[in-house]
């Protein structure tokens, strides 16, 4: 029988135990759902602790405690197979767990179905402009197929903004439009939902480029912030997305003197509020980073720290965790609570975080340095992530 990890002890070694556990059960469902649905126990281990670079104990460790919860099923070999080595046991996995691994290979197919069509037109046409154009459709026609219907995708201009964006989500039910003709449209800030910068080739100039022009946007009055998203289809490391979205928000400068910020407005990007960063960066099929607002180590102090978001199996599902970020933010703000689940809940738990790099030293900055602005950016940072977990955004102007 298997004995049962106790997972009660709050002790960091056992954090790390049951992470682990969560990946090799992980790499379990993969290996076998790819395998027909049963394979050998000791092939899989073997394969399993090679893939991940673990020991074959913890690898069988995990294993028995999901033979424990009914997950996975051992059986003696069938007949005519493992004779060479004797008996062998055969591992299988529930109906639940083959029905939820198609599921999440569902939402790594969007990433590959937009693959494809990426490079046929880059095979065809060397045309950079139509290229590019033909890509932010791509992405377009994507973001159509699973929004509500309350929403429209469009490129154009938010009032009083002066440069068009690539992709505008705006409210179209129950917010005029200034301006519609075909795909271009003005829109009222109040209408505004999300606004996304696509890119061919997503590099560090051309990410600064994007936040430039993102952060010109703003949405409504009393309303929660709106998605503010970079999409590229190819473009730069790790190392390089982090640094350029550090300095871009701390204002500095290159080595020929030149701010990562373009524009005398722009100079300086401080981070102030909770609507001022940028939502996500991607590169389609590699890369996703967010930045959030996390405590400070041994302080109760919050400070805006770049992460990347990872998935533990390699999949390419960095594209649709973009897009379930994007669709938290596309509810009515005063809605009841979100109850049905969508495909971030598919391969929540094939997720994690890199390292975390903080854009400023230290808590001398801008909601800290007065207790007021503080009170004020941490009441709004806690509305906010009640409504993206579901719960309804609070009507402040009632009384």
């Amino acid at each position: 029988m298997a004995v049962l990890p106790d997972w009660s002890d709050p002790h960091p070694a056992e954090d790390e135990r049951r992470t682990l556990h969560r990946l090799i059960g992980n790499a379990v469902v993969k290996t076998v759902s790819e395998g027909g649905g049963e394979t050998l126990l000791p092939d899989l281990v073997a394969s399993v602790s090679a893939a991940l670079s673990v020991a074959t104990d913890a690898v069988e460790d995990a294993i028995r405690f999901r033979i424990g919860t009914g997950t996975f099923l051992v059986t003696p070999t069938p007949k005519g197979r493992g004779t060479k080595r004797g008996p062998v046991d055969v591992l299988s996995i529930s109906h639940a767990s083959l029905i939820q691994e198609r599921r999440r290979r569902f939402a790594a197919s969007l990433s590959e179905e937009m693959d494809s069509q990426s490079r046929q037109i880059g095979n065809l046409i060397e045309h950079r402009a139509t290229s590019g154009g033909y890509r932010e459709t791509l992405l377009r026609r994507l973001l159509e197929r699973h929004l509500p219907q309350r929403y429209h995708v469009a490129t154009g201009f938010v009032h009083g903004c002066s440069r068009q964006l690539d992709i505008l989500i705006y409210d179209r039910m129950d917010q005029p439009v200034f301006f519609r003709e075909g795909e271009l449209v003005v829109v009222h800030p109040d209408a505004v939902r999300a606004v996304i910068e696509c890119k061919t080739t997503l590099d560090g100039g051309a990410l600064c480029g994007a936040l430039d022009l993102l952060s010109e946007v703003s949405g409504g009055v009393d309303q929660p912030p709106i998605f503010k998203g970079v999409f590229g289809f190819g473009g730069a490391t790790a190392p390089t997305i982090v640094d350029h979205l550090r300095r871009y928000y701390r204002g500095e400068v290159n080595e020929k003197g030149s701010a990562y910020a373009t524009g005398a407005e722009n100079a300086e990007q401080h981070i102030q509020t909770v609507d001022d960063p940028v939502s996500a960066v991607c590169i389609h099929g590699s890369l996703l980073f967010e930045i959030d607002f996390l405590l400070q180590e041994g302080s109760d102090c919050l400070r805006p720290a770049i992460r990347e978001v990872r998935n533990d199996l390699e999949r390419p599902t960095q594209t649709a965790v973009f897009l379930e970020r994007l669709l938290a933010h596309l509810r009515e703000p005063r809605r009841g609570e979100r109850t049905a689940p969508w495909l971030y809940d598919l391969i929540r738990d094939e997720q994690s975080f890199g390292p975390t790099t903080w854009i400023y030293d230290d808590c001398d900055w801008g909601p800290y340095v007065q207790d007021v602005s503080r009170a004020a950016f941490e009441a709004r940072l806690g509305d906010y992530r009640m409504w993206r977990a579901g719960y309804a955004w609070p009507d402040h102007g009632a009384g």
